[in-house]
């Protein structure tokens, strides 16, 4: 069967009907786009993020306190959700215990699936064990930054069964789009991060990870292409549990990124 062959008209008819579109589609316009797409081009595939966008809740700040824990210090948190930083050398039950010494007094977001698969590492236990008695210290959200380079598929396999093992016991994790990838890479992370969701319903957000090198257009080109291809996820951020990236970003460009698709800033 001969494939079709890909257009930008074809791209933008499937998004202004609200179709998915695929990995193949994905990677063909974002190359269009920075290379030879016109201004009004552009305007339909913005407008129908737009579309989509005011689909998903209106935008709101991620209200959160971002700890160093002292066990000789625990104040009262100010806001629902305390991001509790640990150090590295802790030993897993010292960790339960710092988990459950926040849970009393808030939700608590911590660690990173790198994080959990060394503390079943050093602990001699399987992953599944670990993820039990991090829910049942009161974990309930975990920082999805998954540090397994995009073309490492064996590596990120690995961190995304930490997240489903997570999952399993009601922990929720946000999910990580490094805008350092290349536009193939987006593409194809989006889509397994749509595929996985699908399943699993793990995710609570999509996080643009921006740098230093991170160009306007590349962010608002980014913005666009995960509110159309997230279609089963409400929230894409600016902010996630241990990062805020709002006030790197012009106050004209967080407005249009808001516009096509963030909603937790």
């Amino acid at each position: 069967m001969t494939k079709e062959k890909l257009s930008v008209e074809k791209i933008l008819e499937k998004l202004d009907k609200g179709e998915r579109i695929g990995i193949d589609e994905g990677i063909f316009f974002l190359r269009q786009a920075k290379k030879l797409l016109g201004k009004s081009e552009l305007e339909r595939f913005f407008s129908a993020a737009k579309a989509q966008a005011k689909k998903n809740p209106p935008p709101a700040p991620l209200r959160i306190e971002r700890w160093q824990y002292d066990a000789n210090n625990i104040p009262e948190p100010a806001a629902p959700i305390v991001f509790l930083q640990v150090e590295n050398a802790l030993p897993l039950n010292d960790v339960l215990q710092a988990i459950c010494a926040v849970a009393a007094k808030a939700k608590v977001a911590a660690l990173t699936p790198t994080d959990v698969l060394r503390l079943a590492t050093n602990e001699k236990l399987k992953v599944l064990t670990v993820a039990q008695r991090l829910a049942e210290a009161g974990l309930s959200y975990i920082e999805g930054k998954f540090d397994a380079k995009a073309d490492d598929t064996l590596a990120m396999d690995e961190q995304f069964s930490v997240v489903m093992m997570l999952q399993r016991f009601g922990i929720k994790a946000s999910a990580w789009l490094p805008l350092s990838f290349d536009d193939e890479e987006k593409v194809r992370h989006l889509a397994r991060l749509r595929e996985f969701h699908d399943r699993t319903q793990a995710f609570d957000f999509l996080f643009l990870f921006c740098t230093n090198k991170t160009s306007e257009k590349d962010l608002l080109l980014t913005t666009a292409l995960a509110r159309l291809m997230l279609d089963n996820l409400k929230r894409i951020a600016l902010a996630t549990y241990s990062e805020h990236q709002t006030k790197m970003l012009p106050a004209e460009v967080l407005q249009e990124c808001i516009a096509l698709g963030v909603n937790q800033v």
